[in-house]
C-alpha cells in the first residue's frame, strides 16, 4: 500500500517526464517539418503536449498543495502552465536553429486552458484515492 509520501513523489513523475521531454525537444533543431503534413499541424502538437502538461501540473498541485482550495489550485496550475509555455518560447528563441512563435505560445496556452475542464474530476479522484 502506498503511503502519503509515496503518492506525493509519484505525482511528480508525469510533470518531470514532460518537463524533460519539452526541454530536450526545445534544445534541438526541429527534427521534422510538421507543416509538411498540413499547415498548422505543429500547433496541434503544441496543444496536445501542453494539454498533457496541464493535467500533470494539476496532479502535482492537487497532490502537494492540499491546503489550497480547489480554485486556488486551479489558478496555480494555470499560472505554472502559462509560465512554462512562455519560458519554453523564450528558451527556443535563444537556441541556434530555433525560433519563438507567438502562435506556438497561443497553442500552448489553449492546451493548458482546455486541460482545466476535467480538473474537478481529477481533484475528486485524487481526494478519493488519498483516503484509501
Amino acid at each position: 500500500m502506498l503511503d502519503k509520501i509515496d503518492k506525493k513523489i509519484i505525482s511528480v513523475v508525469p510533470f518531470a517526464l514532460l518537463t524533460l521531454t519539452v526541454a530536450l525537444l526545445s534544445s534541438q533543431p526541429p527534427m521534422y517539418d510538421f507543416n509538411a503534413i498540413f499547415t498548422g499541424f505543429d500547433k496541434i502538437i503544441h496543444f496536445v503536449v501542453y494539454f498533457a502538461y496541464g493535467i500533470s501540473i494539476q496532479i502535482l498541485s492537487f497532490s502537494n498543495f492540499e491546503k489550497l482550495s480547489f480554485r486556488n489550485n486551479l489558478l496555480l496550475s494555470f499560472f505554472i502552465g502559462i509560465s512554462i509555455a512562455m519560458s519554453d518560447e523564450i528558451y527556443q528563441s535563444l537556441q541556434p536553429g530555433r525560433f519563438s512563435s507567438v502562435w506556438d505560445f497561443f497553442a500552448d496556452m489553449a492546451g493548458i486552458l482546455i486541460s482545466l475542464f476535467p480538473a474537478k474530476k481529477i481533484y475528486i479522484f485524487l481526494k478519493l484515492s488519498s483516503k484509501k
